[in-house]
């Protein structure tokens, strides 16, 4: 017979027997037939139940029918005990469902690579820098012609660099004006399909042909994603126009399924030639990222060698006219290398943000799974102690250890299993659910959140470590049955030693996990408690663009407009939000030489700016119409401190160069301090010009800052955008956000991590009063005649109490300085992203060992309350 033949009759259970049994009674009947009486026939066939068993052992898979047999048995052991197995099912299934949650969005953000060909052969060149503050930083932006320059190093058949810009929030207009629409806008070096081997799912990809001159090609590639949703797989969509800016996009084809662009945690929409930007000539504005897709054979090394002799020759040159820079700073750029990054799973700000959160998200969920896996562990370790009567027997009549083990293992199997396929549903619900956090209006987060098979891979693993950690203590305490103790009637004495051990365990693992959730609370509660040196609320940020270059009246004139209308306090014009990500920064020149290392914010308002932030003006006067530029500007008190050692700033004059150019700068007026980029940073030096200043106005965009009378912001909004319009037919908002989701989304990051880690701390801390009740409640439960004989004979109740709880707070002690150990250690790895915690270790640990305290009272409370109605007269009776 065939193995296969065997697997199949595996699951013909009854009509297999039913055969088998049919096949013995012909063979008795043929030889009754041959005038043998039935009697001797049976006798000499011998026993029915022996010959079944031999021909189902030549007729099925043993093995496979061994562990379908012990499946069914474990079944029926979990419906024995529905409520406490339901209880470790979902216990499990929530631990498991976070930890799955938080691996797909590693796995979409980190892990994940790229579906080009060779992805492992992806680079990105990144290079340090000194930033405004005179700290050392890594970049992946260069301009276009260092791009260009660098590209011809490369030899044909070695490779290839691509320029590939990160994905900007467009505005696009499809057909009419009306059908303005944000989308995600990638511009690409033409060959980037190519040399990723990605081939078009309608009409064509991008060509190099189409990136060879500026402003030649204006054609589009549609992402998949973008076809699907927007569009709805419209097969006429190749040919389809829309607006960007000035020019008008024609869209030449849809790229391949899956491939929604480099940056995860961003899904980009549309694909332009980098030729169409005019960035691509205007040397010194960095925007592109070079992606290095080397060929096989190509050492990483050997090219970056290579890349970074252009790359120091050339900034040699450019050294020559940055006349501004300090010694230190202009030293840092002519000796900074060039490195190449690995890029296989994409590279992104998202995903430079995002990964250590998630990956301490993940260390947290996986504390938390530990302690539900502890929980269950103690579960079947009293089932093993009710059952060890039962397994001796077993034993006793020849069952094998090992196919005792098997049984214990499978029982924890179908536990895992039921709690990894209610885990997934949770974690189907949970991913999205994190990245709607981590998301916001004025930067919205796109992941795909496919399920694949690494996310199988990992869902198998939990299911077989899980089984593991709470199956193998059971299954190795049968080595220690002793079977002719079963058959006398004996019991196996009480140990307690392994479930106080795990409680122990148990609450190390909790002291940790809330530790670090107090580590991040306060590092949230610390950094949204920084004061910003402004009024955020009833702020309203309208961020405008034009097509054409327009006059300042015009500018003007809007926002005379807005301060008309009902609701609004005051409106003022800036180049662009505070804490929006944006800045510009530059030297900062007394006597034409620079003072320090470190660089000035710049920011371009207009009069009564001040005002509408709600910055005290501590002395001079504002900036009002007519100020020339250049010429007057407002300086911040950090400013004054920083450069002027605190003396008085008024009527001082400094140098700093503005596009190409330098000017001088005379302080009127200085202002309170307030942030500019970032919660994080400390007050840095800004300096305030005229609105006149070109920076705003060559760009074509700038932000109408308005304050409203109340918090009705939502209606207002609609109101000032349909003003602005009217007011001036050329302008388009392209974006509405108030101040306050300005900085709120400055803090995503430390509040996903509070707010996350709050949420399994209650897990772990519910898990964990559980756990100890349990081994608590089933201590006196073993123990309620030698607890009655102590009420009987006079023992006080304290005495009585402690003696129940004594065993686990042996082992909850050290479990707590451990687990307090561990927290203090991770402290040190999450340095980097937490803010000013430095003065609460003593706090945060005496907050610890209190909650340790509050989940011992609230697990041992019940349990000794318990004891101590033990009625010892009954008791004793009943024995």
């Amino acid at each position: 017979m065939s193995y296969w033949s065997r697997i199949a009759n595996v699951f013909r259970g009854d009509r297999l027997v039913n055969e088998i049994d049919e096949e013995i009674e012909s063979h008795i009947a043929e030889a009754i037939e041959h005038g043998r009486d039935p009697a001797e026939a049976r006798r000499a066939f011998g026993s029915p139940l022996k010959v079944r068993e031999q021909s189902q052992e030549v007729r099925l898979a043993m093995g496979l029918d061994s562990l379908c047999a012990d499946i069914i048995f474990g079944y029926r052991q979990l419906r024995k005990s529905k409520v406490t197995s339901a209880a470790a099912i979902l216990s499990l299934a929530l631990a498991m469902g976070a930890c799955l949650s938080v691996f797909r969005l590693l796995d979409a953000m980190v892990l994940r690579p790229l579906p080009v060909v060779n992805p492992s052969r992806l680079y990105v060149l990144t290079f340090p820098y000194m930033d405004a503050k005179g700290d050392i930083q890594t970049t992946q932006a260069f301009d276009y012609p260092q791009f260009q320059q660098l590209r011809a190093v490369m030899k044909p058949g070695g490779g290839e660099l691509l320029a590939i810009s990160a994905p900007l929030l467009a505005d696009l207009t499809f057909g009419s004006n009306e059908q303005s629409e944000h989308m995600r806008l990638q511009f690409v070096s033409g060959s980037m399909f190519n040399s990723f081997g990605l081939n078009p799912a309608l009409g064509r990809l991008l060509l190099p042909s189409d990136d060879v001159s500026p402003g030649n090609s204006p054609v589009a590639v549609l992402s998949w994603d973008a076809w699907n949703r927007r569009f709805g797989r419209d097969p006429h969509v190749v040919g389809r126009k829309f607006s960007f800016g000035n020019d008008s996009y024609e869209i030449v084809g849809v790229s391949a399924k899956g491939f929604t662009g480099t940056d995860p945690g961003l899904i980009t929409d549309l694909f332009v030639p980098t030729m169409m930007t005019k960035l691509v000539s205007q040397p010194g504005i960095a925007w592109v990222r070079i992606w290095a897709h080397l060929a096989h054979g190509s050492s990483p090394e050997i090219v970056r060698q290579k890349l970074m002799a252009v790359e120091r020759a050339e900034r040699v040159e450019r050294a020559k006219s940055r006349h501004g820079d300090s010694a230190a700073r202009l030293q840092q750029y002519l000796a900074s290398e060039l490195f190449l990054e690995p890029a296989g799973s994409g590279f992104s700000e998202v995903q430079h943000l995002y990964r250590r959160p998630l990956t301490i998200l993940a260390l947290v969920v996986f504390l938390v799974l530990l302690i539900a896996c502890v929980n269950v562990a103690n579960l079947m370790v009293g089932r093993a102690q009710a059952r060890s009567r039962e397994m001796a027997l077993r034993v006793s009549i020849g069952a094998g250890r090992l196919r005792l083990i098997q049984l214990v293992l499978i029982e924890s199997a179908l536990i895992s299993l039921l709690a990894c396929i209610f885990g997934s549903l949770f974690a189907a619900w949970a991913a999205p659910f994190i990245v709607n956090q981590i998301s916001s209006a004025s930067t919205p987060i796109a992941i795909s959140l496919s399920y694949d098979w690494r996310v199988s891979a990992f869902s198998a693993a939990l299911v077989f470590l899980a089984t593991l950690s709470f199956g193998g203590i059971p299954a190795l305490r049968l080595r220690l049955i002793d079977p002719a103790a079963a058959l006398r009637g004996a019991t196996e004495p009480v140990r307690h030693r392994s479930m106080n051990f795990l409680a122990g365990v148990q609450v190390a693992f909790c002291v940790l996990v809330v530790f670090v959730t107090a580590l991040f609370a306060a590092s949230f509660h610390r950094l949204a408690s920084q004061p910003l040196g402004f009024d955020p609320d009833h702020l309203i940020n309208l961020d405008v663009t034009t097509r054409q270059e327009l006059a300042l009246s015009q500018w003007e004139h809007v926002r005379d407009e807005l301060r008309n209308v009902t609701g609004v306090t005051s409106a003022a014009i800036s180049t662009w939000p505070l804490f929006n990500g944006a800045w510009w920064s530059e030297q900062i020149l007394f006597n034409g030489k620079p003072s320090l290392n470190q660089e000035a914010y710049f920011l371009a308002i207009s009069p009564n700016w001040l005002e509408t932030m709600r910055i005290p003006l501590v002395s001079g006067r504002e900036l009002q119409e007519g100020d020339p530029y250049p010429g007057s500007v407002l300086v911040n008190q950090e400013f004054v401190r920083q450069y002027l050692n605190g003396q008085d700033a008024l009527g001082r004059s400094f140098q700093t160069a503005i596009a190409g150019k330098t000017i001088t700068c005379n302080v009127i007026g200085i202002t309170g301090d307030a942030r500019y980029v970032d919660v994080r940073e400390p007050m840095h030096a800004t300096v305030y010009l005229p609105f006149t200043s070109p920076q705003p106005i060559m760009n074509g965009s700038a932000t109408f800052v308005v304050r409203s009378a109340d918090g009705n912001i939502a209606s207002l909004a609609s109101t000032l955008r349909q003003r602005i319009t009217r007011a001036e037919p050329a302008f388009r908002v392209t974006e509405i956000r108030t101040q306050n989701e300005l900085v709120e989304q400055n803090t995503i990051r430390e509040r996903l991590l509070a707010i996350m880690s709050l949420f399994f701390a209650g897990v772990a801390l519910a898990l964990s009063i559980i756990g100890l009740y349990g081994v608590l409640s089933y201590s006196v439960l073993q123990r309620q005649r030698e607890i009655g004989i102590r009420i009987a004979i006079g023992a006080p109740a304290r005495r009585v109490a402690w003696s129940v709880v004594s065993g686990v707070v042996a082992m909850l002690v050290p479990g707590a300085i451990v687990g307090i150990g561990l927290g203090l250690l991770c402290r040190q790895y999450f340095g980097t992203i937490l803010f000013s915690i430095e003065s609460i270790n003593l706090q945060l640990v005496g907050f610890t060992l209190a909650i340790t305290a509050g989940v011992m009272f609230t697990a041992a409370f019940p349990a000794v309350r318990r004891a101590l109605r033990i009625e010892p007269s009954r008791i004793l009776k009943t024995e």
